[in-house]
Parts: structure tokens; C-alpha cells; sequence
């Protein structure tokens, strides 16, 4: 390639880029697009493409599950965007192809799916000379993530074979476990400048164990890249449930049921109506299929998980973030349990209806959860206030209304599916 070549393709990406900027292209296109330009010929290059921000923003795996290796000495360094919706992982381990590749995990706004890439070093180009573009979703990253795939991440307040695996503090207050970790970590804060390619990350100021914090007051989003990363990862899980089970024809009939149940777990009906239920749902979604949902969850009284699996085949262990069983999920935002966010984007979708439009004002009251977020990120996600807690919401619709939540939301599901006429 020639001299006038080179510059003809710096320009053309150029345009690219700009073009990508206008219409929003992903954040794993974007990436790679630098990488045309800037040429990296190793790993530890290729991340000073990324955003500057996230050289900053990465928790550590000391112990993982995924194709690439790690250790104490060694750790796996997950780096994420402002929002989370952009997520890379690397290693300075050499035992295995997937060491030698750069993960990457994307969420795409335009389908509300998650989306995985493994990016192999060095760098493959084809016969024009462009980086070969990696494949969306391979089957080896499918074969953990799920068909339709999902971050795995730990819940609060405990992230196990995670630097600060206890509520991202490295104090030394926890017992021996979080002794033997903070020692671990100090090796490794202090030999990493020589350790390629840990020695280009730039933790933020504020703690010596940095990026975790080392004591209560300086705890906060910067200092806690756990807690941040599962609660942004659960969000973003509550988009994609959500958008799954919109797409059901039955969804708009069942959408208010299904949001009770989010909200409020289990309808105080009588079994007979109950059984009305259960024949409703029979004759729209077929005996076979109902049949499933029962055996998925057993129990007389329908639950949110049965309309979970009958509007978008989801079940319990594909529905929210993924992580290891008998966890308690739980984030610091203003949610008790992911199911009232995913409600919340529910709600979003239904506001033309009044009954909706009446419970939109209540779940857009302002409320702390937004306090989590630094104001970078809100301004760039044009955040909408989370929802508030479920005693919140009964609380704010009996002021508003003079009728709790539970009354209301029963009188509409006993008059939409016929409970009033056993």
C-alpha cells in the first residue's frame, strides 16, 4: 500500500467514524473503526483505543469462569464504559488462545439485546487490508452466556473470585477471606506497572486499593466497580426482559396482570378465580404451553414467573442478571428486586393507556436511586427516574388516589380477565 492509499483509507475511516457518530452506531463498531486507523499490533495497544474513561473503570477477577485465565498475580480486568453498555475483558495470562483475545460484550440499543465478540491478537485483516471483523455471539461464548445472552456478574453485596468480593472494600474487617485478598491485591497494584498490559490502566484517586475503596466515606460509584457493574448490568437485563416479553401478541392482554405480579409477587384471589386464570391463559396460549409453565414453577396461584415463560420463554435462571444459585439479587439504586424495574420498563411502554398513565406519575416521582449515578452518565442515558420501592408506590397511589395500589391494580385484573363472573 502506497502513501496516497494510506491516506485514502484514513480518510475514508474518518467519514466512517463520523457517519457512526450521527447515527449512533454500536460502541463495539465504533472500537474497531479506531483500530483501522490507529493500527495496534498487540493487546495492550489495542486498549489505548478505547475511551480514555475506561482505563479508569475495571474491576478485577482473580478467579474465572470464562475462556480467559487469571490469578491473583494476574487478574482478569473487566473495563466498562460511562454506562456499562460497553464492556471488555482482558488478561496478562498466556495459557490459552482466549488469553491472547480481547472479550468484549455490547449492549445494542436498537434490538435491547446484549451482544458478545472475542477479538484475537494479533490482529487478522483481509485481502483490502481491513481488521476481519469478529463474529457476533459465538457458539463458545453462547455455550456460558445463554442463546440470548446475558452478562454473568455477582449480586450484592458479595462478588465471589472478585477483588473487594465484599461490598468492593479491601479493610481487612471481614474476616480472614478479605485479609488474604487486600495482601494479594497490594502485590498487585504494586508490580502491575511492569506487567503488560496492566501497566496502561490509570485507577481513579480517592483509595489505596484503588479501584475498590478502603473505607465506608470513600465508597461511591468511582471506588465500587462492582456494585456498579451489577446494578448497570441489571438494567440493562430489565431492557431486554422487557422488550422480549413486549413482543408477545398476548402481551398487551396480559400486560396489566403481569405488572401486578411484578410488583406485588401473588394476586390475593380466590383458587377459583385463580383457575379462571389458568383457563384464560390456556385458551390463548394452548394447553401444552401452560401445562410447561406450571411444571416450571409449580403451584396453584398463577405468578409472575408463569407469564414470564408463556409471554417470552423466559425462565427464572434467563430472565434477570445471571449468576450463581442461592445468590439474593438486590441492587443499591432504589430496587429491592429487578422485577419493579422490569415493570418500570413495562409501564414505559404502556403510558397511553390512563390507568398506566396514573401509575407513570407515581413511578416518576424523583427518588435517591438517581443519587447512585454519577451526573455524566445520567445526562448521557437521559436518565428517567428509576421506579421507587413497592411500598413506595402503594404509598404515593393511596395519597394520590385515596385507593392503595393493591386495590386498584385487583379491581382492573378481576374486571380485564372475567374474575367477576365465577
Amino acid at each position: 500500500m502506497n502513501r496516497f492509499q494510506e491516506i485514502l483509507k484514513t480518510i475514508v475511516t474518518l467519514f466512517c467514524l463520523f457517519l457512526a457518530s450521527e447515527v449512533g452506531a454500536s460502541p463495539v463498531s465504533e472500537f474497531l473503526d479506531r483500530l483501522e486507523i490507529q493500527n495496534p499490533s498487540s493487546l495492550e495497544q489495542a486498549l489505548l483505543s478505547l475511551p480514555p474513561r475506561m482505563l479508569s473503570r475495571f474491576s478485577l477477577v482473580y478467579r474465572s469462569s470464562s475462556m480467559q485465565t487469571a490469578s491473583y498475580e494476574k487478574p482478569r480486568a473487566i473495563l466498562y464504559s460511562n454506562r456499562a453498555d460497553f464492556v471488555v475483558g482482558m488478561t496478562g495470562m498466556h495459557r490459552s488462545l482466549a488469553d491472547r483475545s480481547m472479550e468484549m460484550m455490547q449492549f445494542n440499543q436498537a434490538n435491547q439485546s446484549f451482544e458478545l465478540f472475542s477479538l484475537e491478537f494479533p490482529l487478522k485483516r483481509d485481502r483490502q487490508g481491513r481488521i476481519v471483523r469478529p463474529e457476533k455471539n459465538p457458539a463458545v461464548c453462547l455455550s456460558c452466556h445463554g442463546a440470548n445472552p446475558m452478562p454473568i456478574w455477582g449480586s450484592y453485596l458479595n462478588w465471589e473470585g472478585v477483588y473487594g468480593s465484599r461490598e468492593d472494600r479491601i479493610d481487612g474487617s471481614r474476616g480472614p477471606h478479605d485479609l488474604a485478598e487486600g495482601r494479594h491485591l497490594v502485590k498487585f497494584l504494586r508490580s502491575r506497572h511492569q506487567i503488560e498490559p496492566y501497566r496502561i490502566l490509570k485507577p481513579v484517586d480517592g483509595s489505596k486499593y484503588s479501584p475498590y475503596c478502603d473505607n465506608d466515606d470513600a465508597c461511591n460509584t468511582n471506588l465500587a466497580p462492582n456494585l456498579y457493574l451489577g446494578t448497570m448490568f441489571t438494567r440493562w437485563s430489565a431492557r431486554r426482559t422487557a422488550h422480549i416479553v413486549s413482543q408477545s401478541t398476548h402481551f398487551r392482554r396480559y400486560a396489566t396482570l403481569f405488572i401486578y405480579l411484578l410488583v406485588s409477587n401473588q394476586m390475593q384471589i380466590s383458587n377459583a378465580q385463580h383457575e379462571i386464570l389458568w383457563k384464560n391463559l390456556a385458551d390463548d396460549f394452548g394447553d401444552q404451553n401452560v401445562a410447561a409453565a406450571r411444571t416450571l414453577i409449580p403451584g396453584e396461584a398463577v405468578v409472575a414467573g408463569h407469564l414470564y415463560y408463556l409471554l417470552g420463554n423466559l425462565s427464572p435462571a434467563n430472565t434477570y442478571l445471571t449468576e450463581k444459585p442461592g445468590s439474593t439479587l438486590s441492587t443499591s439504586d432504589g430496587f429491592t428486586n429487578p422485577r419493579e424495574l422490569v415493570a418500570y420498563e413495562l409501564v414505559k411502554k404502556l403510558k397511553f393507556r390512563q390507568s398506566y398513565q396514573d401509575l407513570w406519575e407515581v413511578f416518576s416521582v424523583k427518588d435517591f436511586a438517581n443519587r447512585f449515578y454519577p451526573p455524566e452518565v445520567q445526562r448521557q442515558m437521559k436518565m428517567e427516574p428509576f421506579l421507587i420501592r413497592a411500598d413506595g408506590i402503594s404509598k404515593s397511589l393511596r395519597m394520590k388516589s385515596g385507593g392503595s395500589f393493591q386495590q386498584r391494580f385487583r379491581t382492573l385484573i378481576i374486571h380485564d380477565y372475567g374474575l367477576d363472573q365465577q
